[in-house]
């Protein structure tokens, strides 16, 4: 390479991305395969998977605490608040707008509640890309009084879709199969020059793209499943020979037990005659006839065996607690790569309290994680994308945000004690109350409102404390109220 200006280094990209040895300095649009997992079991490996109760439960367990208290729109700059006196011009104008473009965006997703496609089914459907490791949705906007609206927003089959990407892994468009144009690529392919010519090409704007941890900068990201797959695969190889011990062992096994000194039976026909054979009648021995009998019972609710003979049943002395405590084991297992802990999904046995909070935290740290990769995909992907096709591109700085609300399960009157106790301390100061009033889910305060009241107490309390002096000290003194009566006044 040569040499090359300081600044020149900073403004260029020179490594390639996670991409094969063989690829490097190639475009390509990528293979349906997201992770090392699908590349060797095939890409319906998950589907597979999530059919298992033991792996969709938890797997919606998180799904429904990431979304289960709704996703909200912000403003980008708050408005001042009444109580601030000189309130600069350019920023009263700027919270303003911001709250303008908040609406705006509001009031599309208003628009798209009526459809079969309202924001909060979409989210769920991204979410959908936990398990896959990338999850799209396709925007569709019309234009009406001026302006551009979205009409639907709609999941796709990530089947269907095919990332293309530079060689440094940017994503410069997406392949998707289309009425006009089937061609998809599964297995990969390079290419040079425009990507807009490739056959089934859309722009990347079109599409909301939320996805999960990544590696080397992929695109396609990484199924929080993979970690499961080893526990759900011994499960199911398990099972076959649990259903084996059940059906051996989930009915009684019949034994019949023949007299001793008894002596083989005739072979009788229907009216129950001895057969002959050669003058002589068949005889069959007496084992082989107590089976015939015990077998011809297995449709039957009656059977009379010869005099002596017995009849036992032989049950198992256990309930396969083998196989349910390595079912047991394994769910756990699954359960603990899913959510982080097992504990939310499955009963605790001899655990303390301080186990299950610290269990709760790593949940709620789960959740937290995920729900911010999914604000952040509508906000950079929705939002953005009607701010600048009805604003501008000039306004993307004050572009609203979407905020996922908190969803961990908090002991809220502790919380409240443990506010209330510090502010009377005076640890908490007056600004920070409308952060804690939204984090208990209190309505909003009115904070002129409360510093009238103040100023009102206090006012009472000094007129209380100088009445009172009066009535101590009629006239007047030392031990009336200095401020309504100062020493030394006549």
């Amino acid at each position: 390479m040569a040499a090359l200006r300081i600044s020149d280094l900073l403004t260029q990209e020179f490594a390639a991305g996670g991409l094969d040895s063989a690829m490097v300095g190639m475009r390509q649009v990528l293979p349906r395969f997201d992770d090392a997992l699908t590349r060797k079991k095939g890409v319906d490996v998950y589907d597979e998977m999530l059919r298992d109760p033991g792996v969709e439960s938890p797997f919606e367990t998180l799904k429904l605490a990431i979304l289960s208290e709704g996703i909200r729109i912000e403003p980008a700059v708050a408005m001042p608040a009444k109580s601030k006196k000189n309130v600069d011009a350019s920023e009263l104008a700027d919270a303003e707008k911001a709250a303008e473009l908040a609406e705006f965006v509001r009031e599309n997703i208003q628009r798209l509640e009526g459809t079969e496609c309202p924001l909060a089914e979409v989210a769920t459907e991204l979410l959908d890309g936990l398990a896959y490791g990338h999850k799209v949705a396709e925007m569709v906007l019309e234009r009406e009084g001026g302006r551009l609206w979205l009409r639907k927003v709609a999941t796709k089959d990530s089947r269907y879709i095919s990332f293309i990407v530079s060689e440094f892994m940017d994503v410069l468009g997406i392949v998707a199969a289309n009425p006009g144009n089937f061609v998809v690529s599964t297995t990969g392919a390079i290419y040079n020059g425009d990507p807009e010519k490739i056959d089934g090409y859309v722009p990347r704007s079109k599409f909301i793209v939320f996805r999960t941890r990544s590696k080397n900068g992929d695109p396609r990201g990484e199924s929080i499943l993979m970690q499961a797959y080893n526990a759900w695969f011994v499960k199911t190889q398990i099972l076959p020979d649990f259903l084996k011990y059940l059906r051996q062992f989930g009915t009684p096994l019949i034994v019949g037990k023949t007299p001793q000194n008894a002596a083989d039976e005739f072979v009788r026909d229907a009216n129950g005659q001895p057969i002959m054979s050669g003058g002589v009648p068949q005889t069959v021995r007496k084992e082989v006839a107590m089976l015939n009998a015990l077998l011809a019972l297995t449709n039957s609710s009656v059977v009379v065996v010869p005099h002596g003979a017995e009849v036992d049943l032989l049950s198992s002395t256990g309930n396969g607690e083998a196989f349910l405590d390595a079912n047991e084991y394994f769910d756990r297992q699954i359960a603990m790569a899913i959510l982080g802990t097992a504990q939310m999904t499955h009963e605790a046995q001899h655990e303390s309290r301080s186990s299950k909070d610290v269990s709760q935290d790593v949940f709620g740290i789960r959740v937290a994680h995920y729900r911010g990769r999914l604000a952040g995909a509508l906000t950079r992907d929705m939002v953005r994308l009607l701010v600048e096709a009805n604003y501008g591109r000039q306004w993307l700085r004050l572009a609203p945000r979407v905020v996922i609300q908190s969803v961990q399960q908090q002991d809220k009157g502790a919380l409240l004690d443990a506010y209330s106790r510090a502010y009377a301390s005076g640890f908490i100061h007056e600004s920070q109350l409308a952060a804690i009033d939204e984090e208990l889910g209190l309505p909003e305060r009115d904070m002129e409102a409360i510093a009238l009241e103040k100023e009102e107490q206090s006012m009472n309390r000094r007129l209380s404390a100088g009445e009172l002096g009066k009535l101590k000290n009629p006239e007047g003194g030392p031990q009336g109220d200095p401020m309504i009566d100062p020493p030394g006044e006549e």
